[in-house]
């Protein structure tokens, strides 16, 4: 394989190359849609940082070197997970019981909600449908979370909605020992109080924060607090947003996601509910990314929601893929 560029992706110094797969549809937006150019800098630098994808790596690389991890924004890190840490979780593992046992959403429903307009999910990676159809028991949380004492590190899980909703992608940037692992750490879950959104001229989603609607009086409400899926005639659509949750990461891992959010998002601490094994609706909180930009960058939802073939489709997921082609052969004969 080509070794253009030498960069540093989770754990491991790996060989890797740029390539700005975003740069053009950006640039090509009509001028009421552009963006000033500090923020085009941000957009594009994100591209860049999403379109580096590693040519080698091997775990026991990563093992010697992830003491001499290159992290531009550690200081952004530490400040804002140890803003995180401060906060005590319930129990060891985090979890509560919300409710009595239910159904789980099929495959199908999840796909959905998570964006996947298309008529054929057997295209989308193996990976992924293990993911979405993977439910944790007890113990599986109290593993990750023994594991994580071990490695002296949190065991907070995050949310993801967008590009790390797949697990090849996760393995790609953290340089995660194997996919299968990634996508046995994962589980569908739903975030209550924000939306997803499209980015102008990305291929790639952000989540930002809606306040529920509170009426005034009984009976009337406040226009100034309608937000998208509320109607004035009181019937609202509670905001929240399915994605999937992410257990076992270790602290070097964490800082790869966190370098990758490339300063247009914060890192925040929320609840977010999920099923496990046997049907109990469960909950947690988990770290996750919100936009922090300018709402002038994301596309309202009533104009046009973003597609998961929108990120499918980009020159960076094929990069991605193809860089997980081997590996997602190997899962296509085990159970989903």
């Amino acid at each position: 394989m080509a070794q253009d560029t030498k960069t540093h992706v989770g754990m491991a110094e790996v060989e890797g190359d740029w390539d700005l797969c975003n740069e053009v549809s950006i640039r090509s937006l009509p001028e009421t849609e552009r963006i000033n150019p500090e923020e085009e800098k941000l957009v594009l630098s994100f591209a860049s940082h999403q379109a580096t994808i590693p040519n080698k790596t091997t775990f026991s690389e990563s093992a010697k070197k992830k003491s001499h991890l290159s992290y531009d924004s550690a200081d952004n890190f530490n400040e804002q997970f140890s803003r995180l840490s401060t906060i005590p979780l319930p129990s060891s593992t985090g979890i509560q019981i919300t409710g009595a046992k239910k159904k789980p959403p099929t495959s199908s429903q999840i796909l959905k909600e998570l964006g996947y307009t298309g008529s054929d999910p057997t295209s989308l990676p193996r990976s992924l449908h293990l993911a979405i159809s993977n439910r944790l028991t007890r113990e599986d949380l109290n593993r990750f979370h023994q594991d994580a004492e071990l490695n002296f590190t949190s065991s907070l899980p995050y949310f993801f909605s967008g590009s790390f909703i797949f697990p090849s992608a996760v393995r790609a940037v953290t340089n995660a020992t194997t996919l299968m692992g990634v996508a046995r750490s994962m589980t569908p879950a739903v975030l209550k109080g924000y939306r997803r959104f499209k980015v102008r001229g990305a291929p790639w989603p952000a989540m930002a924060e809606e306040l529920v609607p509170q009426p005034e009086e009984e009976g009337e409400i406040d226009s100034a607090t309608l937000v998208e899926g509320s109607t004035a005639s009181g019937n609202i659509t509670p905001p929240q947003v399915c994605g999937m949750l992410l257990f076992g990461m270790l602290d070097s891992q964490r800082r790869a996601l966190h370098r990758f959010e490339n300063g247009m998002f914060d890192l925040r601490r929320a609840k977010v509910s999920f099923f496990l094994q046997d049907g109990e609706e469960a909950e947690i909180e988990a770290g996750v990314y919100v936009w922090n930009r300018g709402r002038n960058r994301l596309v309202p939802n009533e104009q046009q929601e973003w597609k998961v073939e929108d990120l499918v489709q980009s020159a960076w997921f094929g990069r991605v893929i193809s860089r997980a082609e081997e590996e997602e052969r190997t899962l296509e004969g085990v159970k989903v």
